[in-house]
């Protein structure tokens, strides 16, 4: 099955593209970024940005470069106010209890 594509430009202007794009992409965790420093400058460590893991931002910037058919589920989220998408927190996971030391307590050794 073919996916269904357009190309109708997502944005009519720079400002429009920036808006938007500050508004759902800068605060999802799944949108490309330069990982953190440790006070050195990022280019003299050769740090590269992340992989992408959003088919939205992923059409948005093929569409940028100029590739202009994207799909067209990116267009419908494109076009309102706030990407659905969007997650500003990394997905938390339960914590697991501590696993036994057995060697340690046949060894009368606290832990």
């Amino acid at each position: 099955m073919r996916r269904k594509t357009t190309i109708v430009p997502l944005f009519s202007n720079g400002t429009e593209f920036t808006l938007w794009m500050e508004r759902n992409c800068a605060r999802c965790y799944k949108a490309p970024h330069l990982p953190r420093h440790d006070g050195n400058d990022y280019y003299d460590n050769g740090a590269t940005f992340t992989k992408c893991y959003c088919a939205v931002h992923r059409d948005i910037d093929r569409q940028v470069i100029g590739q202009m058919e994207i799909s067209l589920r990116s267009a419908d989220i494109v076009a309102n106010y706030s990407c659905p998408y969007r997650q500003e927190h990394w997905p938390r996971f339960g914590r697991k209890d501590p696993l036994p030391m057995p060697l340690f307590e046949a060894a009368g050794v606290e832990v």
